[in-house]
């Protein structure tokens, strides 16, 4: 067993400083600390044993929330090995079960753009379906405001990937708004996604042709026309890249 379960004091834990959550809302927080102090701690903190102190992996709301309480103490399970925190953590079944859908998300966005996994890795690495990993990746399009209401964070996941799909922040925000009014999210305008890619596959197809017709050996590598398009083809694949679609290797295509 690689991990230990403890009673820790709460002022030797060191925040993790890559934690994707650094802003709280004080009402999301009091509410935590209330079900806590009524249902207790019900999923441990996890942290990170490199030899000299405790390093906080998982639970930065529910650290703060105990720390309200005037808990000295915390439940905590002790990763014994800390290499490769992530992805062991992630590889442990208990920690899957402890994490909820936005941390799961924040903990998918590390992976595919730190670590430079695809989504069929990640998919590998917890136990889930390429699909549902991209499911829950998209949540990571809500605003980061909205990731920390303690309402929001307690719904159904279905309802959180629905909201994640209404298009920009200002959308989403919208229509959690419409929901807040009303008990209902709005009817969702008719996405296209499919005939969308299909029309830009076309494009490439198309622009792929056109540079086929053009023999680089007449140009000026110093051209401000070549060097735009260089910068503009380069952009590109790293934003294939870190949508994670599938794995291109960016080294291979560096400019030079």
């Amino acid at each position: 067993m690689n991990y230990k379960v403890i009673e820790v004091d709460v002022t030797t834990i060191k925040v993790n400083a890559g934690q994707p959550r650094l802003a709280y809302d004080e009402d999301g927080i009091d509410a935590l600390a209330s079900d806590i102090r009524h249902r207790g701690l019900l999923h441990p903190v996890i942290l990170a044993n490199d030899g000299e102190e405790l390093t906080l992996v998982c639970g930065q709301r529910r650290l703060i929330a105990t720390k309200k309480l005037g808990w000295t103490t915390i439940r905590a399970m002790v990763l014994l090995n800390a290499t490769e925190l992530l992805e062991t953590a992630l590889a442990e079944n208990f920690l899957r079960k402890d994490l909820e859908a936005f941390d799961q998300a924040e903990a998918f966005y590390d992976l595919l753009n730190e670590k430079q996994l695809c989504l069929k890795d990640i998919a590998r690495l917890v136990g889930k379906s390429v699909s549902s990993v991209c499911e829950i990746a998209k949540l990571m399009r809500i605003p980061k405001e909205l990731r920390h209401d303690e309402t929001l964070r307690r719904k159904p996941l279905r309802f959180q990937i629905k909201l994640s799909r209404y298009g920009t922040e200002e959308d989403i925000h919208a229509a959690y708004r419409r929901y807040e009014e009303t008990g209902q999210l709005p009817v969702m305008k008719a996405q296209s996604t499919v005939s969308t890619l299909r029309e830009l596959s076309k494009k490439i197809a198309d622009i792929r042709t056109q540079l086929g017709k053009i023999d680089f050996l007449d140009l000026d590598f110093d051209n401000a026309v070549h060097i735009n398009l260089k910068e503009e083809v380069t952009e590109l694949l790293a934003a294939i890249h870190g949508r994670g679609w599938f794995r291109i290797d960016l080294i291979r295509f560096r400019q030079y």
